[in-house]
């Protein structure tokens, strides 16, 4: 089944500037979907929304704007499985993002980036492209 925009969750943290999230939902806009995206501001929420089995996304948009917030995703990783996610790393260090391999992402990018990168995937994954 091919993800339509309301398939789309985005996890942007409460002590995301508001920016990064206001970034993301321009390029997913520019796109033309037509779908508002859910956003989901802590991990407990994230976690519960994963969990319903009634309208599963079948994208996940993480912002982690820390390193703590790459902990807590990393405890989340058995749940986050089964997702197609795409991932905002806070920082270019090394340990960092090998460490969040193991989210087993599609596409991985950094807070920095202009977002445009994840416009393309994103469309690529809403065609059914496998990434």
């Amino acid at each position: 089944m091919v993800p339509q925009w309301k398939d789309v969750i985005v996890y942007a943290p409460v002590t995301d500037k508001p920016s990064l999230l206001d970034k993301l939902r321009e390029v997913i806009d520019s796109l033309g979907s037509g779908e508002s995206v859910e956003v989901c501001r802590t991990v407990k929420e994230l976690g519960r929304r994963l969990r319903q089995p009634r309208g599963r996304p079948g994208i996940v948009v993480l912002l982690a704007v820390s390193r703590e917030d790459l902990l807590d995703l990393l405890s989340m990783a058995s749940l986050l499985e089964d997702f197609r996610i795409v991932l905002v790393f806070p920082d270019r260090e090394a340990d960092t993002v090998t460490r969040e391999y193991s989210l087993r992402p599609r596409f991985l990018t950094f807070s920095d980036s202009s977002f445009g990168d994840i416009g393309a995937v994103l469309k690529k994954m809403r065609n059914g492209a496998q990434l």
